[in-house]
């Protein structure tokens, strides 16, 4: 799950008080159905549902759910499927005219470390191109220059970058290698870079003196009309540790302009997924 400005949320509201909240006035919502309902009522305003299905039955079920439950509980919420590169390009296209079909649908995440040159790519991302849709990647350093020349043949396509699990592991320090791939990123045709807070399914793990180098490295190469804050933390299980991290962001952005502020909280997110 990602969560669109996050600022004005309540983050030590405990699990089970959230969703009793929402309950409260829910009709016809299942529990897990009540956890974006609940996040809304803690004040997060938009959501992005990120998919790690593969399986094609899975995948068009949960988009099925998705677009359910935003209409259930009138959510500003839309959906990046996932896809399986093991699979045929034109099996995988032929899923997605399935999954194209649900007005939350937004594009599609690549799985982490996947090159640009496997041979599903090129017809995946024409078809995303043709519908303006988005293209989430979380390529190694490496393979970072390879994606951004596939991505320049499709200009209308809307390309986001994003490491979730954390790839660059940060140790305090900015490698050479990544900052090269930062200028890549900055020189070519990608649209935004993600600034995640990566977690072990339930908790942050990474404190902000590790992250910070990281982010003002973006900052820095990408600026903050690229920049976007994101995550996959759940609120419910992060009370601890978010305010900490959030608390860092916002310290670095205290000489920044309310302008970039706002790009960075919300308005690159809404404006990347149609929201």
């Amino acid at each position: 799950m990602r969560l669109v400005d996050v600022t004005g949320a309540d983050w030590r509201t405990e699990r089970e008080l959230m969703l009793n909240r929402h309950r409260d006035g829910a009709v016809g919502c299942t529990g897990a159905d009540c956890v974006y309902a609940a996040h809304r009522d803690g004040r997060v305003d938009s959501f992005v549902h990120v998919s790690k299905a593969k399986v094609r039955a899975t995948c068009v079920e949960e988009a099925a759910w998705v677009e359910e439950i935003a209409q259930l509980h009138d959510l500003d919420l839309v959906m990046i499927a996932g896809i399986d590169p093991g699979r045929g390009g034109a099996e995988i296209l032929a899923d997605l005219e399935e999954l194209g079909a649900s007005e939350s649908f937004r594009g599609v995440r690549m799985p982490l470390g996947v090159p640009a040159y496997l041979p599903f790519v090129d017809g995946l991302l024409e078809w995303l191109a043709e519908r303006e849709l988005v293209v989430e990647i979380s390529p190694l350093a490496e393979q970072v220059a390879g994606w951004v020349k596939a991505l320049e043949r499709h200009p209308e396509i809307v390309s986001v970058v994003g490491y979730d699990g954390w790839v660059i592991e940060p140790r305090g320090a900015v490698t050479d290698e990544w900052r090269r791939a930062f200028s890549t990123y900055a020189d070519g045709n990608v649209d935004r870079w993600q600034v995640t807070l990566p977690h072990d399914g339930r908790v942050a793990a990474v404190t902000w003196p590790k992250l910070q180098p990281w982010l003002e490295t973006a900052a820095e190469i990408l600026g903050w009309e690229r920049l976007m804050f994101a995550s996959t933390l759940p609120l419910e299980t992060s009370a601890m540790q978010y305010p900490r991290l959030l608390a860092g962001i916002e310290e670095m952005l205290a000489g920044v302009s309310e302008e970039d502020r706002e790009r960075f909280w919300s308005e690159n997110a809404a404006a990347a997924y149609r929201m």
